[in-house]
């Protein structure tokens, strides 16, 4: 799993989310069409899961091919 900015639909606003995917698996699914989710925890809200749009998907194959994620 990597975690990365993002902006969460629900709140409105950039937080730090976590991709349900890890390793390979997050590679494969970067280079194909498969659906990638990310989860972002909140105190109070209860967790907000969402699928990834195409710009942020973009976004996030930028980020892990410059190795700027934090991989759990």
């Amino acid at each position: 799993m990597a975690s990365f900015e993002i902006h969460c639909p629900t709140c409105n606003k950039k937080v730090t989310a976590t991709t349900l995917l890890g390793g390979s698996d997050l590679t494969s699914a970067l280079t194909s069409d498969a659906p990638i989710k990310v989860i972002h925890l909140t105190e109070d809200q209860g967790d907000h899961i969402w699928t990834i749009g195409i710009e942020e998907r973009k976004n996030l194959a930028n980020v892990v091919a410059k190795e700027l994620v934090r991989w759990s």
